[in-house]
């Protein structure tokens, strides 16, 4: 190949490369964000119904106790999005409800730590203290699997009571859904090479060789070889 090919050739793949990096760090990006809006929306929506249940003792249509029954009956039964849930925590990390492992419910929950030694419900209690809630990032057990998996949880206080509501989905998908699109994404990039190389080749010896005939013939002729013809034009 000629260095001018090879040039664009180089040229092209780092193109190529950069448009596919900027390709993937923006679906990871969106993916996630799709994944915090979820899980901030389930938890809104939890807290207007807590509010709702507030309300309720406030007026002195209840006592406090039945609305925080009401409440828990609700976070009980709630699920969403391939059966995850909400679960409800103190501002001491103790387990107020967890629907689906009630042997922590009254337990403390700074005893719960992940696989990375991240404790994840005093974690959670930590993210909720800001004024907007807070997400954290974290390695959970996933029913029907093997291992951990990649989990995002989000945390919000609801300061009438002093709860802290949280819930977390698994991003596993997010990485599958990456590494797919990389690898469709280096095919194609492959697949461009390949043709741009092709196309450069062939215009490559359509061009060079007429011209090395020629020049050879030119240097003939200058050492007096007037035998020489050719039939590049």
């Amino acid at each position: 190949l000629s260095a001018k090919l090879r040039m664009v050739l180089v040229m092209t793949a780092f193109a190529l490369g950069g448009l596919a990096i900027f390709d993937l760090v923006t679906l990871r990006s969106a993916l996630v964000d799709e994944k915090k809006a979820n899980v901030r929306q389930v938890v809104d929506m939890t807290r207007s119904t807590f509010q709702h249940y507030n309300q309720l003792a406030t007026s002195g249509q209840i006592t406090v106790d039945e609305a925080q029954a009401r409440a828990t009956e609700f976070i009980q039964n709630a699920r969403y999005a391939d059966n995850n849930y909400v679960f409800v925590l103190g501002l001491d990390t103790k387990v107020i409800l967890h629907p689906i492992q009630p042997k922590l419910n009254g337990q403390n929950g700074k005893q719960v730590i992940d696989v990375n030694g991240v404790a994840v419900l005093d974690e959670m209690v930590k993210a909720a203290r800001h004024p907007e809630g807070g997400f954290l990032n974290y390695e959970w057990n996933k029913p029907g699997n093997d291992g951990v998996f990649p989990k995002l949880g989000y945390a919000a206080t609801f300061k009438p009571w002093g709860w802290v509501i949280t819930t977390g989905v698994y991003i596993d998908d997010v990485d599958a859904i990456f590494w797919q699109t990389a690898i469709n994404d280096i095919a194609v990039a492959l697949g461009m090479l390949l043709l741009i190389g092709a196309a450069g080749l062939a215009i490559d010896r359509s061009t060079t060789r007429p011209l090395i005939t020629i020049t050879e013939a030119l240097d003939r002729l200058a050492q007096g070889d007037t035998s020489v013809t050719t039939d590049e034009t």
